[in-house]
C-alpha cells in the first residue's frame, strides 16, 4: 500500500517541563512533547498519536494533566494549544475514559444533546448535530436507549460523539483496548479511523 507524502507544519499541542505530584508522590517528572501538525495534499484526515508505556507508568494522570482536569497546585510546567500556545482550559479537550461512563439518567440522545449545548450549540443545532453523527457512528437507532441497554461497544462510541459535540479539536482516548476482545477491538479501530477522517481539525490522543 502506497503511502502519500507528508509534511509537519505548526505544533498543534506543546508540553514544557511538565511535572505531576499527588501528595508526597511524584507522578510525573519533566515532560517535554511538540505534537506537530501533519499534513496530506489531496487529503481531509484528522490526526491520530499514541502514547505508549507500560501498566502504572502515569499515563492516565498524563491524560488528566493535558485535559486540564488536575489540581493546578499539583503541577509544574505548561500544556499549550494551537500555534498561540494558550493554556489548555477545561472543556477544550475531551476526554472518554477508560470504561466509556455516559450518564444512566438521560438517553443516549439526550446526553448527546445536553454536551452539544454545553459547546454553545442552540438546541436545534445540538439536535441535527447529534443525529448527524449518531448515523455516522451507526447508532442512530438507539437514540432513545438508555446507556445500561448499550454493549459496550455501542457505549463508547456514544462516548465519542459526547465528547465530540462540545470538544472538536483534542479527544483523548484513555486504553481504548483495554478488556475488548478481538472483534471489539476491530470496532474499536473503525471507530477511531472514523473520528480521525471526520475533518483535518480532530486530533486524537491514545
Amino acid at each position: 500500500m502506497s503511502v502519500k507524502p507528508h509534511i509537519f507544519k505548526e505544533a498543534i499541542l506543546t508540553i514544557e517541563n511538565l511535572s505531576l505530584k499527588l501528595g508526597d508522590a511524584l507522578i510525573l517528572r519533566d515532560i517535554n512533547i511538540e505534537i506537530l501538525n501533519v499534513v496530506r495534499s489531496d487529503t481531509v484526515q484528522g490526526q491520530v498519536v499514541v502514547v505508549l508505556g507500560r501498566s502504572g507508568i502515569g499515563k492516565t494522570q498524563l491524560f488528566r494533566t493535558i485535559a486540564g482536569l488536575q489540581d493546578p497546585k499539583s503541577i509544574t510546567g505548561k500544556v499549550l494549544m494551537g500555534t498561540e500556545k494558550k493554556p489548555v482550559e477545561i472543556g477544550q479537550i475531551g476526554v472518554v475514559a477508560q470504561n466509556y461512563y455516559i450518564t444512566s439518567r438521560l438517553t443516549v440522545m439526550g446526553t448527546i444533546v445536553r454536551a452539544g449545548r454545553q459547546g454553545g450549540l442552540n438546541k436545534k443545532e445540538a439536535k441535527e448535530k447529534d443525529l448527524s453523527l449518531l448515523d455516522k457512528f451507526g447508532i442512530i437507532d438507539k437514540r432513545n436507549f438508555y446507556p445500561a441497554q448499550l454493549s459496550g461497544g455501542q457505549r463508547q462510541r456514544a462516548a465519542i460523539i459526547e465528547q465530540l459535540m462540545c470538544s472538536e479539536d483534542f479527544l483523548l482516548m484513555d486504553e481504548p483496548f483495554s478488556g475488548l476482545d478481538y472483534l471489539s477491538k476491530e470496532k474499536t479501530c473503525e471507530t477511531i479511523q472514523k473520528v480521525a477522517g471526520e475533518n483535518e481539525k480532530i486530533r486524537l490522543l491514545l
